[in-house]
């Protein structure tokens, strides 16, 4: 222990340790919500290609047999998956 350090001094210290510790974990929280990724199927839709909108957000699901949450709003790392068994409207079950 150094000689100019007084227990209060080292308590100012451990509550600085303590909000840095807080600030790195809320940022990596923080980080961890931003970066998060929803997977999307097509659920599809009738009509033909022309008719069909593929930016619908109600034409896609967490889950392949539409029974999943509904996308509600459109992110850049959304991951949508047009497997083929939806098109048409031809919903799997």
């Amino acid at each position: 222990m150094n000689l100019y350090q007084t227990p209060l001094n080292i308590l100012e210290f451990k509550k600085q340790e303590m909000k840095n510790l807080l600030f790195v974990l809320v940022l990596i929280c923080s980080s961890l919500f931003t970066f998060s990724q929803t997977t999307y199927y097509w659920i599809g839709g009738t009509g033909s290609t022309s008719t069909v909108s593929f930016t619908s957000n109600n034409k896609w699901n967490t889950a392949l047999n539409g029974s999943g949450t509904v996308r509600t709003a459109s992110a850049a790392t959304d991951i949508l998956i047009v497997d083929g068994t939806n098109v048409g409207g031809a919903t799997q079950q």
